[in-house]
């Protein structure tokens, strides 16, 4: 059995960056080092009580055991699990590690291939083949990715080439891996079908009919099932249109009732069952299993119909808990509990060690970022001109943006994002297992190299497709559930309500937080042992997610800033200010004056904002600016001074207003 640890020294000799381990926080690698242990002692005691009742003809109801560790993301999981991959090799404990990406992947390899040499097997996209199916088993240490994982779990590939360790002497049995999962595995085998240009109903069909011979399927055929398909895909979709809102979620009825013609029918599944299906990815193929199975079964699917929107949506949950003991790593599990908790995976609640209430400040920059609106040039533009101005007044801001992937080259044009930050963070168009690594708004996952930094700007919502949180909660609720967004228009920027139902709203509500979450421990407030404080702006006009991070990270308010409201105080500000310092520079001996004395218009107007906590940190900073400096007397009295050199930030309380976040302009 491997031995739990007091102080990390006691795993020194593991460490292969020994920078990394005197810079870790040691209570939160031992916290979940030893969950780790524990676990894997756990597992093993298991399989061998299972192997022996199967040598003694003893029935085992016993189940796998599946577990979920909460160790928030700073807190050391990813080298606890190379850590524990090289103790595990020490001791002849074969493993399998299940990784989030490649990147993941290949940083582990770097960690782990020195220390166990040719044990270590990491299986991706580039070295699978037939051959390496049948060494598996030799190496005591096996890696492959989530996506494979999910293939494999929902029916392409065998599981069993990756279950066991098999030693090199004939004699001894293999031994059965202990599974660890890092980050949220891919829990819903999920399919949309349109009849539109995304999820197009008929690309898994035109993929399978180019791959088949034309002798063994005629043209004229191919082109009329296809027209068929068409058909009875159109004519489910026209269900919804039965009902008169224009928010619609329905249970499927079989496919093949719209065919009354018995010849139809018989073509039609003549020519799907001679389609060579293998030869298509698996994308196509499992397209093509879901389309047989809404053909002949009732309650398969959902139509979902959201105003002029209509889609089939098929989703069905994956429980991998069959094929062993797993331990998953997920620094999110206690927000996602709803998903962790249909899995049936038992959560283990690591203390949180992250100071946020000293450390993490969270900025709203109100502006509506939808979809929408981020089409418009003024949108863009406004976004721009704040956060530039925000990176260069605010000295030892070192901030990086965050933008929807389809945003990325307009904020390289504008100067959002630096050349430098282009090439090292959003360039990276290889594909890694189904997906592109380079960076953005939601593929920020195992970026950890973003903690160079102490600002993020997230340039909207990390705000998937509505699809995304609907198939989550087919899956996790079934197809009769309403999945339709909320039929009135919800203008209410205090509400974060997106769906009818509130089971799919919670989903959703805790997915989001999920993403944020995420997202928000890539920069410097991952690093436990840091005591610089995090800076984050969220642009949006949703508010109501501000209440909901306040409540995540125990803040005690959040602020906002409405820039279109500002721009033009702002403004206006300059040109007032710029009036006041004029006056002040005429003074041959007073360096300072009251408002009165600058002129009455301008002691009325500083008095009619002054009460607007908002448009009072804009006067101060923007005075500021200026080399001036607003006095308030406890009577409420102000005068206005000029100072022969001030430079943003340099006053005695700047400290005080970072604390209270004063990122207003």
């Amino acid at each position: 059995m491997l031995e739990k640890i007091n102080r990390i020294s006691e795993v020194e000799k593991f460490f292969s960056n020994k920078d990394h381990y005197h810079n870790i926080h040691e209570q939160s690698f031992i916290d979940v080092y030893n969950v780790m242990i524990d676990f894997i002692n756990e597992s093993v005691r298991l399989y061998e009580g299972k192997k022996q009742n199967e040598e003694q003809k003893v029935k085992d109801n016993r189940p796998y055991i599946a577990k979920v560790v909460n160790s928030v993301m700073g807190h050391g999981k990813s080298t606890a699990a190379r850590v524990i991959a090289k103790v595990a090799h020490k001791n002849n404990i074969p493993l399998l590690f299940v990784f989030n990406n490649k990147r993941s992947m290949d940083s582990f390899r770097k960690e782990v291939q020195p220390f166990v040499k040719n044990e270590l097997l990491l299986i991706d996209s580039d070295n699978f083949n037939d051959d390496i199916k049948n060494i598996i088993k030799n190496f005591k240490i096996v890696g492959i990715t989530q996506q494979r994982f999910r293939d494999i779990a929902i029916g392409f590939g065998e599981f069993s080439f990756f279950s066991y360790w098999k030693r090199n002497i004939e004699w001894i049995e293999p031994i059965q891996r202990t599974i660890i999962i890092d980050e949220m595995p891919i829990f819903i085998n999920a399919e949309a079908f349109d009849i539109g240009k995304n999820d197009n109903c008929l690309d898994w069909y035109d993929e399978m009919v180019r791959a088949t011979n034309d002798e063994e399927l005629t043209k004229f055929d191919c082109e009329r099932v296809r027209v068929l398909i068409n058909y009875i895909i159109s004519m489910e979709m026209a269900e919804s249109f039965k009902h008169e809102s224009e928010y619609t979620s329905l249970p499927t009825k079989k496919l093949i009732r719209h065919l009354k013609d018995e010849q139809q029918q018989e073509l039609l599944y003549h020519v799907l069952n001679t389609l060579q299906k293998e030869k298509v990815g698996y994308k196509y193929q499992n397209r093509y299993k879901w389309f047989l199975e809404m053909l002949e079964k009732d309650n398969v699917g959902v139509v979902n119909r959201d105003e002029k929107k209509t889609v089939l949506l098929c989703s069905k949950w994956i429980d991998y808990r069959h094929f062993g003991n797993i331990l998953i790593l997920d620094g999110t599990a206690d927000i996602v509990r709803k998903i962790y908790e249909h899995g049936k995976y038992e959560l283990i609640e690591l203390p949180n060690y992250h100071r946020y209430k000293e450390r993490l400040r969270i900025m709203f920059r109100v502006i509506n970022t939808s979809k929408t609106k981020r089409k418009n040039k003024e949108t863009h533009e406004s976004i721009a001109s704040d956060f530039i101005e925000v990176r260069d007044r605010v000295k030892d801001l070192n901030i990086i943006a965050l933008p929807t992937k389809a945003d990325i080259k307009t904020y390289v044009k504008n100067g959002v994002i630096t050349e430098e930050q282009y090439k090292k963070y959003f360039t990276n168009t290889n594909k890694m297992e189904h997906e592109s690594m380079a960076l953005n708004l939601l593929n920020t996952t195992g970026q950890n190299d973003l903690a160079e930094y102490n600002g993020l700007g997230l340039l909207a919502l990390p705000l998937r497709h509505p699809t995304y949180y609907k198939m989550y909660a087919i899956a996790i609720y079934g197809v009769e559930k309403d999945v339709s967004l909320q039929h009135e228009n919800n203008n209410d920027a205090k509400s974060i309500q997106w769906f009818t139902d509130n089971d799919v709203q919670e989903i959703y509500r805790q997915l989001m937080l999920m993403d944020f979450s995420q997202i928000i421990h890539r920069i410097n407030i991952r690093l436990l042992n840091d005591n610089e404080k995090s800076y984050v702006l969220i642009y949006t006009n949703r508010k109501g997610w501000k209440d909901e991070l306040a409540k995540l990270y125990e803040l005690e308010g959040i602020l906002s800033f409405d820039l279109f409201r500002n721009i033009k105080f702002r403004n206006e500000c300059k040109e007032r200010f710029q009036y006041a310092k004029t006056v002040l520079e005429k003074e041959p001996f007073e360096r300072e004056l009251s408002l009165g004395k600058i002129h009455l218009n301008f002691k009325k107007w500083v008095n009619r904002h002054w009460n607007d906590e908002e448009r009072k940190a804009i006067m101060i900073e923007v005075a500021e600016s200026m080399n001036l400096i607003i006095h308030e007397y406890p009577n409420g009295y102000k005068k206005i001074e000029l100072l022969p050199s001030l430079a943003f930030g340099t006053m005695a309380n700047k400290k005080e207003k970072w604390d209270n976040l004063s990122l207003n302009k």
